[in-house]
Order: C-alpha cells, then structure tokens, then sequence
C-alpha cells in the first residue's frame, strides 16, 4: 500500500500520489490549501465561542442564539464562491482551488469531487453553481449578519475579531477570483461589491435582530 508522496494519506497500492494532489500543486491548489487551513484555524478562534453557546455577549443573547447555527464558514465560503464565479465557465485553475477550499472548509465535499478528473470536476462545480445561485445569492446581501456578533463583541470589548474575519472571507474570495493569475472587470466589481457588503457596518444591531 502506498503513500501519496505529496500529502503522506494511503495513495492506494499502485500509485505514489493522489490524482487531486497532483493537480493542487499545478494548478495553485496547494496555495489555497494553506490559506484553508490558516481560515479554518483563525475562524473558529472567532467564532469557536458563539458556536459552543457561550453568550458573550448577554445584550445580545436572541442574537448569539440565531448565529449558533450560522456562524461556521461553510455557508459564506459557497456563497462567495457561488458569486464570484456566477454567469461563466469554471477554469481548471478555479475548479482546483474551489476544491482545496472545500476539501477543508465544507462539510458538503465528496467522494467525486476528491476523484474525479479536471474536467469531470469543473462541470460538477459550474452544475452545483447554477442549482445553488438561485438559494445562495440572495444570501450574499446579509453577509454582514455573519459578523454582526463579533461586531458588537468588539464594541463592548475593545476588541477587532470582526475585522478579522471579514478580512478571511476577502482573502477567499480573492484567492478564487484571482486563480487564473489575472482579475478581469468583472471579477473586481464583484470583489468590491463583496467588499462594501462586508464592511457596510452592520453596527445597528437591533435592525440585525429583524
């Protein structure tokens, strides 16, 4: 039984290497599997206590309560996702980084998408994206609701954890829009878009409240 001599799993008995591994490392995948790791990490720092119920922020408790079943970085990483590539063909650069971003930041990653080829993936992704717009990107417009408890974490604290992760889901975003080297004027109005919704200060937190 062998080992993938990139990332050290079972590789399987005839092969030195995984497939994906492979192509992470043409295609920028490694890259953005570290930048998954450093999010993933750095994420449940910030929201590791929300998610655990512990109410940080007693002023705010319906509001924690709600974002307990939110506030992991699934959602806004589909929804990012989703919007950055909306409306085009996937590129095999784009499909691989989609995959190293899910690989260890969504729950939802399979099977297929870990085995199968470039172009097997990229068609399954562009698939996904329209079956997912008509859900997700409505949800882009409330991307501020995510960081709307460290926000008022902050407030009372003195703290900058919403800063922070406002600035993982740019880094995202960046690393998808920017995966075949180049950023067209698509790609930067919608990374400025994502960007105002981000920073758009969500400080009202009784309106957050609906």
């Amino acid at each position: 039984m062998g080992l993938c001599q990139f990332c050290g799993e079972n590789a399987g008995w005839l092969s030195a290497r995984h497939s994906y591994c492979a192509e992470d490392r043409q295609h920028g995948g490694a890259d953005a599997a570290a930048l998954a790791e450093e999010a993933a990490t750095t994420w449940q720092e910030l929201v590791g206590p929300f998610a655990d119920g512990q109410d940080l922020v007693p002023e705010l408790k319906e509001l924690d309560q709600d974002s307990r079943r939110r506030l992991s970085l699934e959602v806004p990483l589909q929804v990012i996702w989703v919007f950055i590539v909306a409306g085009r063909r996937i590129s095999p650069n784009e499909a691989v980084i989609i995959r190293a971003l899910r690989r260890r930041l969504d729950p939802s990653f399979n099977d297929f998408e870990r085995t199968s080829s470039l172009d097997q993936l990229r068609q399954f992704y562009e698939k996904y994206m329209l079956s997912s717009a008509e859900t997700l990107l409505p949800i882009f417009r409330s991307l501020g609701l995510y960081v709307a408890p460290l926000e008022a974490y902050d407030h009372i604290h003195g703290t900058t954890t919403a800063e922070r992760a406002r600035t993982i889901l740019l880094r995202l975003a960046n690393t998808i829009a920017k995966a075949d080297g180049r950023v067209t004027q698509q790609d930067e109005k919608r990374l400025t878009d994502l960007k105002s919704l981000l920073w758009t200060s969500s400080g009202d937190v009784k309106n957050a409240r609906g």
